[in-house]
């Protein structure tokens, strides 16, 4: 067992560009857009929940997906720049940078990304029961497209080597073993090796040395803060477990019990447990 102190997540604040705005292009499509700031001095919030609000980016307004985007920052995934040909990149298509500084992302886009999260998600809490991920959600994990450090690339279910050589990823006979690993590889496309690194540094306040987790650049900030509270959530130790209020999991602070009901934070706040309770008993009496 490697036991770290717990991380402080305040390095992970970084400057956000200047506040994005909701356009709609004479085609109907509606994108997200970023001026080119003089001055960068607003920071992000602390990390924490941009996991949890991210993927619940799936299905609102485009207004509610702008509000996450002025909070956070751009996603700036212009990696299909290098995925090949021209259909591949037409296919997957993001974020575009214009010579006047002016950098647009799909609000389309955003919600699939966000669906790919939710899939991840509700994947790993699928398999960490010995149980399948669901057809829906393998197709929603496989969004979109990514290049590796090593070369590889990803668009949707195509897998292909630095060599040429190609393979599906999560096709329908993959036993549990393939959907775990193949879980992993898309769970790691959302650590970008170039922005992080791990440093031990020195408390001054305490006689101790503690381990840092820092942005060592910032070309897809909001991305590595994704990636690391989506690690967090897949290595809990509580597990992922299914929100009996909502459709997304959400990892506890302890093992929920088997025999009661199990709401994430955010269904809590909002009383659905009184409200799900309502609904039961209420039907129950008008059957009776």
């Amino acid at each position: 067992m490697l036991n770290i102190a717990p991380l402080d997540a305040r390095a992970l604040r970084y400057r956000l560009p200047s506040l994005s705005r909701l356009v709609r292009l004479a085609d109907g499509s509606e994108w997200l857009e970023w001026e080119k700031a003089r001055e960068w001095h607003v920071l992000s919030p602390p990390p924490g929940t941009c996991l949890w609000s991210f993927v619940r980016l799936d299905g609102p307004s485009s207004q509610q997906v702008e509000a996450f985007a002025a909070a956070w920052g751009p996603l700036n995934d212009t990696g299909f720049e290098e995925l090949g040909d021209e259909a591949d990149r037409m296919q997957w298509h993001f974020s575009e940078s214009f010579p006047n500084g002016v950098l647009r992302e799909p609000v389309s886009g955003w919600r699939g990304r966000a669906r790919q999260l939710g899939a991840l998600l509700r994947g790993a809490a699928s398999l960490q029961k010995g149980e399948p991920m669901m057809l829906a959600d393998r197709l929603d994990a496989l969004y979109g497209g990514h290049v590796d450090s090593d070369g590889t690339k990803r668009l949707g279910a195509r897998l292909v080597d630095r060599n040429g050589r190609a393979q599906m990823l999560l096709p329908s006979h993959a036993s549990l073993g393939e959907q775990r690993q193949a879980l992993a590889s898309l769970a790691a496309e959302w650590l970008p090796a170039s922005d992080l690194v791990l440093r031990p540094t020195w408390d001054p306040g305490a006689d101790a040395a503690a381990m840092s987790i820092e942005f060592l650049a910032h070309r897809q900030p909001l991305v590595a803060v994704l990636g690391i509270e989506l690690a967090a959530a897949l290595t809990s130790p509580s597990g992922l477990w299914s929100c009996d209020g909502c459709p997304y999991p959400y990892t506890p602070t302890r093992r929920p019990r088997h025999d009661r009901r199990r709401f994430c934070p955010a269904c809590s706040k909002s009383r659905a447990p009184a409200k799900l309770w309502w609904r039961e008993h209420r039907a129950q009496e008008l059957k009776g």
